[in-house]
């Protein structure tokens, strides 16, 4: 068996995170791209990709393997982007990019 671990991918619940609005792919995007090592952030396309791999021939003789496709970001020395600022209170995320903090943290969803 094998899996895909993703990075930053510009969607719907990443431009809500890191511009508030689920719609604005643009807008994260752009944030998205200064945080980059591949000087772009990733899209989903990439993660499509890895995925065709795996389910591809070109695969037939690889198992038991970690594929990040994150622009290098889990190799990167320093500490991660997300870990600051509002990104280090505890939340969920759920479908759509809706965002709710920790129940355990205020008693309530957002």
């Amino acid at each position: 068996m094998n899996c895909i671990v993703p990075g930053a991918i510009v969607t719907a619940m990443t431009a809500d995170l890191t511009v508030g609005d689920p719609q604005d792919l643009a807008g994260a995007t752009d944030v998205m791209k200064a945080d980059s090592l591949m000087s772009r952030p990733g899209l989903p396309d990439d993660i499509a990709a890895g995925a065709l791999y795996l389910a591809s021939d070109d695969a037939a003789f690889v198992t038991g393997h970690t594929l990040a496709i994150d622009a290098g970001m889990t190799s990167a020395i320093g500490p991660s982007p997300f870990a600051h600022g509002r990104y280090e209170e505890p939340m969920g995320i759920l479908e759509g990019g809706r965002r709710t903090r920790h129940e355990a943290t205020e008693g309530k969803s957002q």
